[in-house]
């Protein structure tokens, strides 16, 4: 998590791993006020929804909230998203990530670092 500042003593800053998270709780985060600051950090981990993977680990409920939120993202989240696997372009979450956002192709070496970013 270096490489996006995460600090989880920060009470402004919340990840959650969503294979082995609470997933309403982690979208709950995207429009939650933040704590002593004006920005608030939400990294999401595994959101297999937006991989070619088969795997999905938003049901239909919530993967529509979480679409609402690209949609009308609040102005104080960043939320960072951090893919395994191979992005599915023609999904409609990853055309509005797109749309409102970036994306980095990060790539690691033999020590599991990360040691190029796109």
């Amino acid at each position: 998590m270096d490489f996006v500042k995460y600090d989880s003593t920060d009470l402004g800053q919340s990840y959650f791993d969503l294979n082995n998270g609470n997933l309403d709780l982690a979208l709950e985060e995207l429009d939650s006020l933040p704590f002593f600051s004006d920005i608030r950090l939400v990294i999401f981990e595994n959101l297999t929804n937006m991989t070619t993977e088969k795997k999905s680990v938003f049901d239909d409920k919530q993967m529509k909230r979480f679409e609402d939120f690209l949609e009308n993202p609040v102005d104080f989240t960043q939320l960072v998203i951090i893919l395994h696997g191979k992005l599915d372009s023609r999904l409609k979450s990853v055309k509005k990530t797109k749309k409102s956002g970036q994306f980095i192709r990060c790539q690691k070496n033999e020590t599991d670092r990360v040691v190029q970013l796109f």
